[in-house]
C-alpha cells in the first residue's frame, strides 16, 4: 500500500477517499454511540437556531464560530449524528488533500508523494469520536492553513501579506476552538529561529491573529455580553476544574501506537539521506507544533480523545519521513501495516468494548448513558440542575443553562440580587416543563422565587427532586 502512494499522482487521492469509507465501515455498519460533547454541541447547535444569543442565552464555553456552525446544522438537518458525521467524513478527506499539497509545493520531502494524505487518514481514525464534527476538527483546517504559510524555503524572503494571512488563519482556528492559539508559540519561534522575518513583520503576524478576535469581541461588546464571553472562554480555562471524558491511562493506551513510531521516527531521523538546511528545519518547526500541540491539550479542561487531532498534522510529518526514508521497500510495507493495524485495533477495539480495550477506555465516561428520567423528559423541555448531560438525549434544553459549571456560578450564589433576577427571568422567558434537581440542592433557592415555584408540582423521584409544570403532565 505505501508503495502504491509513493507515486506522484492525484489521482491516488481517489483511492484516499476510499480508504477513508473502509475506515469508517465498521463505525457506519455498527452505528456510533452518541457522545457527551456530541450532545453539547447538539444543544447548542439548537439553541442557536432558535436565535438564542451565544453566551448570554447560551452558557456554555465553545467558541463562537463553532457555535455558528452547529446552529446552521441544526436548521439545515435537525439534531442529526449521521448528518455530523458526513460532514467530518468530507472535511477530513479535505485536510488529507490540503496538508499533502502543503508538504509537495513546500518540497517538505525530497520525493512529492501521497504518502502524507495516506498517513493523515489512517490518523484521523484513531478514535471513534474523530468521526463527528467537534470544534477540534473544525479549527485544524485553518491550522494547516496557518502552517502552509510558514512551510517555505529558508532562503526565500515571506512577503508581508502571507505573515498577515499566517496571522488571520490561526485567529480563526481560534474563534473555532480557543487551545489552538496555542500554535502562536510554536509560529513566532519559527519565525525568529528559521526566517528572516523581522520585528515589523512579527508585528503583522500579530495584528492579522488579533484581528478577528477582535472583531469577535467587538460584536459581543456591542450586543452587552462582554462579561458573558470573558467568563465562558477565560474565567472557565483558568478557574473550572477538569473533566476527564478519559483518564490518563486511557490516553496512554489510545495513544500507543502513535507514540512508538513517533519516537522511532525521531530516534530514525538522522538515518537515510541526508536532509537539506531547508528539510531540517521543517522538522524542528513540525516538533514545535507538536509541543504546542501538547501543551493545548494539557491546559484544555475536557480531557477528550478527540483534543488528539491537535497533534495529527505533526505526527502525519514525522511518521511520512519515517515511512519515506526506509530503503527496504518489504519493510516499510510492514512496518506501515502494523501502524494501520495497530490504530485501527486500538478504536474499535475501545468502540466494541473488547476485553483488553475495554479496562482502559471506559465507555461510561464518554458516552450518552440511560438516566432513570428519560420516559419522563421524553420530548419535553427540561432543566437539569446538575452535570448530568446524559438526560437531554431525547429532550431539548430550556433556559440558557448547558454547561452546569458556568450555571453553578448564579445558581449556588443566591444571594447576590443579580444572580436570583437572572434565573428568575430566565425560567420565565423559556419556560422547562421538567426540572430536575438530582441532589436536592436547589429548593431553598426555588422557594425564593415563588412565582416560578406555584406553576409546578414536586415529585420525590428515586431520592431525587422533580418539579412537573402543572397543567402539562
Amino acid at each position: 500500500m505505501l508503495s502504491f502512494f509513493r507515486i506522484n499522482d492525484p489521482f491516488r487521492l481517489i483511492f484516499i477517499f476510499g480508504l477513508l469509507l473502509v475506515f469508517r465501515l465498521p463505525a457506519i455498519v455498527h452505528g456510533l454511540p452518541l457522545s457527551l460533547l456530541e450532545l453539547n454541541w447538539m444543544l447548542v447547535g439548537e439553541k442557536m437556531a432558535e436565535g438564542k444569543a451565544l453566551y448570554s442565552e447560551i452558557r456554555d464555553t465553545i467558541a463562537p464560530l463553532s457555535a455558528f456552525v452547529y446552529g446552521l446544522m441544526d436548521s439545515l438537518f435537525g439534531r442529526s449524528q449521521p448528518a455530523y458525521q458526513l460532514v467530518s467524513f468530507i472535511l477530513v478527506f479535505f485536510q488529507c488533500i490540503l496538508f499533502n499539497n502543503i508538504l509537495i509545493e513546500s518540497k517538505t520531502f525530497s520525493q512529492n508523494t501521497y504518502v502524507p494524505a495516506l498517513i493523515y487518514a489512517v490518523l484521523m481514525s484513531w478514535f471513534f469520536d474523530f468521526y463527528t464534527l467537534s470544534p477540534q476538527l473544525m479549527s485544524m483546517t485553518f491550522v494547516l492553513l496557518t502552517i502552509g504559510n510558514i512551510l517555505q524555503p529558508i532562503d526565500r524572503q515571506i512577503k508581508d501579506g502571507k505573515i498577515l494571512r499566517t496571522g488571520f488563519s490561526l485567529g480563526l482556528a481560534g474563534l473555532f476552538y480557543l487551545p489552538s492559539l496555542f500554535f502562536a508559540l510554536a509560529v513566532i519561534l519559527g519565525f525568529w529561529l528559521f526566517t528572516g522575518v523581522k520585528g515589523r513583520q512579527q508585528l503583522l503576524f500579530f495584528y492579522g491573529l488579533l484581528l478577528p478576535v477582535a472583531v469577535c469581541v467587538g460584536y459581543y461588546y456591542w450586543q452587552g455580553s462582554m462579561e458573558d464571553l470573558g467568563v465562558s472562554q477565560i474565567y472557565a480555562l483558568f478557574q473550572f476544574g477538569t473533566k476527564n471524558y478519559l483518564n490518563l491511562n486511557g490516553f496512554m493506551f489510545i495513544s500507543i501506537v502513535p507514540l512508538l513510531f513517533v519516537l522511532l521516527s525521531i530516534f530514525k531521523a538522522n538515518e537515510g539521506e541526508r536532509a537539506t538546511n531547508n528539510q531540517s528545519r521543517y522538522q524542528q518547526l513540525m516538533f514545535l507544533l507538536l509541543i504546542c500541540g501538547l501543551l493545548a491539550a494539557f491546559i484544555v479542561k475536557e480531557k477528550s480523545p478527540v483534543i488528539l487531532i491537535l497533534l495529527v498534522p505533526s505526527i502525519t510529518y514525522f511518521l511520512s519521513r519515517y515511512f519515506l526514508a526506509i530503503q527496504k521497500r518489504w519493510m516499510g510495507e510492514a512496518l506501515f501495516l502494523m501502524f494501520t493495524l495497530g490504530v485501527l485495533l486500538i478504536n474499535y477495539g475501545s468502540l466494541f468494548q473488547l476485553a483488553f480495550p475495554g479496562k482502559y477506555v471506559k465507555m461510561e465516561n464518554l458516552v450518552v448513558q440511560p438516566t432513570p428520567w428519560d420516559d419522563l423528559v421524553k420530548g419535553k423541555k427540561v432543566l437539569m440542575m446538575g452535570d448530568k448531560l446524559d438526560v437531554y438525549k431525547d429532550a431539548s434544553l430550556a433556559t440558557p443553562y448547558l454547561n452546569w459549571p458556568l450555571a453553578a456560578l448564579q445558581f449556588d450564589h443566591p444571594d447576590y440580587y443579580d444572580n436570583l433576577t437572572s434565573i428568575y427571568n430566565s425560567l420565565q422567558q423559556d419556560t422547562p416543563e421538567v426540572l430536575i434537581d438530582p441532589e436536592n440542592r436547589y429548593q431553598d433557592l426555588l422557594e425564593r422565587m415563588p412565582g416560578i415555584l406555584k406553576n409546578y408540582r414536586y415529585e420525590q423521584f428515586n431520592e431525587n427532586g422533580l418539579y412537573l409544570l402543572k397543567n402539562k403532565q
